[in-house]
């Protein structure tokens, strides 16, 4: 299978990095050195990136319209406290969606109830 252009551009810069052929530079909005990530403007050029800190690069995202990185495993480590506020929304957010698709199916029985008892009469 073919990789795409984009994860082919992304696997070269990090080769690049690895092998010292590319170094990674403080973001080009704010200066931060942490966490900076390799934007590519134009895919077909895998080297030639502009560097970001997270806020930057999905503003730069948000700016052209683009989303970030489709199908890139994005991981981050929270403190303990997040995780349980994640946790707990992540299960109210189920819970509305099982109250919400109980309701759906609730008024879809209903109207097959009473649309069979229209054709029965």
């Amino acid at each position: 299978m073919r990789k795409s252009i984009q994860t082919n551009a992304h696997a070269l810069v990090g080769k690049a990095l690895a092998s010292g052929r590319l170094r990674r530079e403080p973001c080009s909005v704010c200066g931060t050195t942490e966490r900076v990530l390799a934007h590519h403007e134009d895919y077909s050029k895998p080297l030639d990136v502009v560097w970001h800190c997270p806020t930057h690069h999905g503003q730069r995202h948000a700016e052209i319209g683009g989303s970030l990185a489709e199908g890139v495993d994005i991981r981050i480590t929270l403190p303990a406290q997040f995780h349980r506020e994640l946790r707990k929304s992540a299960i109210d957010a189920d819970k509305t969606l099982i109250q919400h698709v109980n309701s759906i199916l609730t008024e879809y029985i209903t109207h097959e109830k009473e649309t069979k008892g229209e054709r029965h009469a």
